[in-house]
């Protein structure tokens, strides 16, 4: 993984959700007073992880997606967290789907990071925690 600043993480989030997150319009929350620092990407393995979060929040049912970025804790401790947010459907997950998440969750695990989905009827959520390096 490479450094990259949060500024900059943020700018190529947008760009990237947006496109796998297509068709669904999404609205972008972001607290732009903790985009400070930078965390550790391996952009070759991440652009995988960002289509996989957009297939688990069932982006392709969803008309609208809420996206929302901020800091959580302080000093070492501090992550960058993005959350989606947007209603799917209420299908059942298949097989590969599990195995491919596992596949994602591991990706971000060697990223230092934590990667959480959740779903209640259709309304889906999906998580990513990175450690933000100073």
């Amino acid at each position: 993984p490479e450094p990259m600043p949060l500024e900059e993480f943020t700018r190529h989030l947008r760009t990237a959700l947006t496109r796998h997150l297509a068709p669904a319009a999404v609205r972008w929350q972001v607290e732009t007073q903790s985009l400070t620092g930078s965390v550790a990407i391996d952009p070759g393995r991440f652009s995988f992880v960002l289509d996989g979060m957009a297939r688990r929040l069932d982006a392709a049912n969803c008309k609208d997606v809420t996206a929302s970025v901020q800091r959580e804790g302080a000093g070492t401790l501090s992550r960058y967290v993005l959350v989606l947010a947007g209603r799917g459907s209420e299908r059942k997950t298949d097989a590969n789907a599990y195995i491919e998440w596992a596949v994602i969750e591991r990706v971000v695990e060697l990223h230092g990071g934590v990667v959480e989905a959740s779903a209640v009827g259709s309304e889906r959520t999906v998580r990513l925690k990175l450690p933000i390096r100073f």
